[in-house]
């Protein structure tokens, strides 16, 4: 039953929690029974946003000492496709939501597309003009053969890297040295592709009162979360395709 497919779900979830937080199996079983019914269905594993490595608003950056992080993606590849005049194949599930392992490789290239097209200056996403939307769009239909009802989908993932990208260079790059203006005079190397004039904004509006403010809020808010997101790069639209493969 689908009731049946959702346990499976969380219990795959919170198992990789448990194998790499160390966490009791009381606290699995308890996390589970926790769960409220409206989200036991396997729909709404489907409806949700597939925020997997996006929703990092506001979170506090964790890492361990041995951790190095990567750098940003550049997707080289792709532009072999494009000169090949091909496509990638994507899978869609029944949502419109792009699953399998090609899928992947579209939502790195979606990030990689939004860093180098969108001026870090818009507030949100909503103040993005539809122009560079469209821009957006047009630039992952050149490398990845689409339905024609995946334009949401794309652009909803188009928004929340958008929002990351912004969190990542606040939290890593300009918090840190807000008490060393000279090491903020310049984009990171690694993203020399941002305009100077927009960096220098970018770095005023982060550093400001009213900034401050609101990240306190939302770190408030952060810290009444009572169950993380702890599931990988996959999402849970990928994550109900395997169960539903597996149930097959």
């Amino acid at each position: 039953t689908t009731d049946n497919i959702w346990r499976v779900c969380i219990s795959l979830t919170l198992v990789k929690l448990e194998v790499k937080s160390g966490f009791k199996k009381s606290i699995i079983a308890h996390s589970v029974a926790g769960c409220p019914h409206e989200v036991r269905n396997i729909t709404a594993i489907f409806m949700m946003e597939d925020s997997s490595e996006d929703e990092r608003e506001m979170l506090p950056e964790v890492r361990k000492k041995s951790f190095v992080p990567r750098g940003p993606t550049t997707m080289s590849e792709l532009a072999l496709v494009r000169n090949s005049e091909q496509k990638l194949s994507i899978q869609f599930n029944d949502h419109g939501q792009p699953v399998g392992a090609t899928s992947k490789k579209m939502q790195s290239y979606i990030g990689v597309c939004v860093r180098q097209q969108i001026p870090i200056t818009y507030n949100s996403w909503k103040e993005v003009p539809n122009e560079l939307k469209d821009k957006i769009y047009d630039c992952i239909s050149m490398s990845f053969d689409l339905q024609p009802n995946a334009k949401h989908s794309i652009l909803m993932s188009a928004s929340r890297k958008f929002r990351t990208f912004k969190t990542t260079l606040t939290q890593k790059y300009i918090l840190p040295s807000k008490d060393q203006p000279s090491l903020l005079q310049f984009p990171p190397k690694i993203y020399s592709h941002i305009n100077q004039e927009d960096w220098e904004s970018f770095v005023d509006a982060r550093l400001s009162e009213e900034w401050e403010d609101y990240s306190r809020i939302q770190r408030e808010r952060r810290s009444k979360c009572v169950y993380n997101h702890h599931m990988s790069r996959k999402g849970y639209a990928n994550l109900a395709d395997e169960l539903v493969s597996i149930s097959n």
